[in-house]
């Protein structure tokens, strides 16, 4: 290995390791989050279940403008 990508590996491997426990946290979070409104987070992505907020949002805020 040459030097410079030992250098990376030993000066990332930090970064590396807080950002796997960072995601390994949102996905817990995201367990209870989705089991909270009655998803199986197994069964469901993230992409998919924020997909329905978006929605959801979107048909609000147009609603709220037709009623205002």
């Amino acid at each position: 290995m040459t030097v410079w990508y030992q250098s990376f590996l030993e000066n990332s491997h930090p970064a590396m390791q807080s950002l796997d426990s960072l995601q390994q946290r949102a996905m817990e979070e995201f367990s209870k989050v989705a089991s909270f409104f009655g998803e199986d987070s197994k069964a469901t992505s993230t992409e998919a279940f924020f997909a329905i907020f978006a929605e959801f949002t979107s048909k609000f805020e147009v609603r709220q403008n037709i009623c205002s």
